[in-house]
């Protein structure tokens, strides 16, 4: 599953966590927890859905912001899962769910780029932003609040496969949902920036 995928899906699934749960979840830490297993692709020496893309990584992030934050860490730490179960292990070429017991890739063997795995992400793509229109959280992001400082992190997962098609190419269908959702951070980071200069 591409970027844009990751986040449209991490939004719906944490903020339904978080309404069953009855708390609240920051729109810009939910988009960062969706593309967090994907810091992989930053670190040399780890080979991309691999540890990051574990349970066991999950359960380390869960037991952290649990004690960072409480309840609220659960809907964050299932926006993580979704990254995992359904995003690359549906659509991503597989993950080593269960690293370090064993190494086994895990997979659907749905390839990104297909039909069925575009179609995902451009159906939660549109689901993501009429949900995000409804609960206002769109006029949310715009109000300055630190956590939106967070974006650059997430602007970098989806800038990356579109400028330098790494770790593989964006579909060309997929480029419009990119750049809309792009055009949406970067307007709340600069926004953030400027009220904090």
């Amino acid at each position: 599953m591409f970027a844009v995928g990751h986040i449209s899906m991490g939004y719906l699934i944490g903020k339904a966590s978080a309404k069953t749960l009855k708390t609240e979840v920051t729109p810009s830490l939910i988009f960062l927890f969706a593309v967090l297993p994907d810091i992989d692709l930053f670190i040399p020496f780890l080979r991309h859905r691999g540890p990051t893309h574990s349970l066991t990584a999950l359960t380390i992030l869960l037991i952290t912001t649990s004690l960072l934050i409480g309840k609220k860490a659960i809907p964050y730490s299932i926006t993580y899962l979704q990254h995992l179960i359904p995003g690359d292990y549906l659509a991503g070429g597989g993950i080593q769910l269960l690293w370090p017991l064993n190494k086994q890739w895990y997979s659907l063997e749905i390839n990104q780029g297909t039909t069925i795995s575009n179609s995902l992400e451009i159906i939660t793509f549109i689901a993501a932003l009429l949900l995000m229109w409804k609960n206002q959280d769109l006029k949310k992001l715009l109000h300055l609040q630190t956590s939106n400082l967070t974006l650059p992190i997430t602007l970098i997962s989806m800038l990356s496969p579109l400028l330098a098609e790494f770790p593989i190419p964006v579909p060309p269908i997929l480029i419009p949902p990119h750049i809309a959702l792009i055009a949406i951070l970067t307007t709340v980071l600069i926004t953030e920036i400027k009220h904090q200069s």
